[in-house]
């Protein structure tokens, strides 16, 4: 495991409530230095906004690296991570699921899909994902 994932999964487990301090962990789980060089700009703005707890500069930033790569997993749990501190649900709730989608293999977007479905009543689907998410980091 390479250390920015141990950092990353360490703070998951120590923040609870905590959600710039997760997505902030999350996004390195799913390896940001992977990213073009544009859209790691636009990645890192929005990671810093979330730190700073600037939702809205936040949120702006994910969407300019989702525009610039509709592929790219890391943007759309960044922004998922933005629409959830502003309070946006449901939008979490799809740019999880987005990035779970694009990247089945990464437990972290699992879990943030996991979550998200959690938040917004869905329990049972919520807790198929956390199984299965067992199954990708046990």
């Amino acid at each position: 495991m390479s250390e920015p994932l141990c950092l990353a999964r360490e703070e998951q487990r120590k923040t609870t409530g905590d959600w710039r301090r997760v997505a902030l962990a999350a996004l390195l789980c799913l390896g940001l230095a992977a990213s073009s060089a544009a859209r790691q700009d636009r990645i890192a703005a929005g990671a810093a906004a979330l730190q700073r707890g600037d939702t809205a500069a936040a949120r702006e930033a994910f969407q300019a690296a989702v525009r610039a790569d509709e592929s790219s997993a890391v943007a759309w749990l960044g922004l998922s991570s933005a629409a959830q501190m502003e309070g946006d649900l449901t939008g979490a709730l799809a740019a999880a699921r987005r990035a779970a989608i694009l990247a089945p293999e990464r437990a972290e977007a699992q879990l943030a899909l996991g979550r998200m479905l959690g938040r917004t009543g869905r329990t049972e689907e919520a807790l198929a994902v956390f199984a299965r998410t067992r199954e990708l980091a046990p």
